[in-house]
């Protein structure tokens, strides 16, 4: 069968993304054909037959949709394909209404942020950003005298190694964000300590909150392949190694606490 269908939908998105994604977005949303992954390519060209069809029995009157209807009809083949080709997706992979992590096409997320534009303070910042790009919470987990790293399957510029994190979805706090992220990713129990704090990513841009955690029970192994290639439990005198640019000073001195005590 042809590629064709599923590289024009594929490059679709990726014009899309870079056209309506506020903010730089994350390198696996646009990755380009040639190194996406199989089942993904068959879920592109299989998309692309569904909405060529829908538009051939609709007499062409699909263009009278609106962009919404439009979107949420291309999401649901989407999701559709999603289910057929893993057993269990994150939550987050099937959602309506949000853009997946990995560059899987959604309806652009309605914002929820409040009408003066202000940021929530107190107890209320500690939920899920409002803004159209969620925080992202990482979990700092040390076991045994070495802290969890994960590989990236697709890199984002130098961020290569780094810790299990992912979006804060909505109705989360940071802590019960990065406690699932580790599961989802590593299949590792873990219970949030305390948090280290937080930055806006000089590298990403994206609003990171760091959260100290403890391991609770589960061996670490790479539950999330479409996200990681690998992980590895990291020595103190191994850090540079792994992040030669540095980490986040209150990370560091945590580590530096920890893992040296």
């Amino acid at each position: 069968m042809s590629e064709r269908p599923g590289r024009v939908f594929r490059d679709a998105w990726i014009a899309g993304v870079k056209l309506h994604y506020p903010g730089e977005p994350k390198s696996s949303y646009i990755t380009p054909w040639e190194e996406t992954p199989e089942w993904e390519r068959a879920a592109a060209a299989a998309v692309c037959g569904q909405i060529r069809d829908f538009i051939e029995v609709s007499g062409g009157h699909a263009t009278k949709l609106s962009r919404d209807q439009k979107g949420r009809f291309v999401a649901t083949c989407w999701i559709a394909q999603i289910h057929k080709h893993f057993e269990n997706p994150k939550p987050g992979y099937v959602a309506t209404g949000t853009t997946c992590r990995n560059g899987s096409v959604r309806p652009t997320r309605t914002s929820s942020r409040p009408s003066n534009g202000r940021s929530e303070s107190g107890a209320d910042a500690m939920r899920a950003n409002t803004d159209e790009r969620p925080g992202i919470a990482a979990a700092v987990v040390v076991y045994e005298g070495r802290v969890l790293m994960v590989r990236r399957r697709v890199s984002e510029g130098r961020l290569s190694w780094q810790f299990p994190a992912g979006e804060v979805e909505p109705g989360e706090t940071r802590e019960e964000a990065a406690v699932r992220e580790i599961r989802e990713e590593t299949g590792l129990t873990v219970a949030a300590v305390k948090p280290l704090g937080e930055r806006v990513h000089p590298r990403t841009g994206r609003h990171m909150s760091y959260i100290a955690c403890e391991a609770l029970g589960g061996t670490a192994y790479v539950a999330d392949t479409e996200e990681l290639v690998e992980l590895a439990w990291v020595a103190h005198r191994e850090i540079p190694e792994y992040v030669p640019y540095g980490l986040f000073g209150p990370v560091q001195d945590h580590l530096d606490a920890a893992l040296q005590s």
